[in-house]
């Protein structure tokens, strides 16, 4: 048997909106703004994020360690995010 896990998966809520837009804005940045158009990367405003995150939040799932969001993954045709 595997030594118990304090990851909870669950369905993301409104509430979870700027936590995962927050993972998502950092992440795109960390690697994606090394390797896009220069002219895209102010566009990816943390305020996209959460536009992006609100539009697609029934196909999200929020994944928590010690009750914070530490991850999450969303899954929606067709594309499949996830930050881990």
């Amino acid at each position: 048997m595997g030594a118990k896990s304090d990851l909870q998966v669950r369905k993301a809520t409104v509430g979870d909106v700027a936590a995962i837009a927050h993972i998502w804005h950092m992440g795109w940045h960390q690697e994606h703004a090394k390797v896009v158009s220069a002219d895209l990367v102010p566009q990816r405003a943390a305020r996209e994020f959460e536009k992006r995150t609100s539009a697609h939040l029934d196909h999200t799932q929020a994944k928590l360690m010690t009750n914070e969001i530490a991850s999450f993954s969303c899954l929606y045709k067709p594309k499949y995010t996830s930050f881990v």
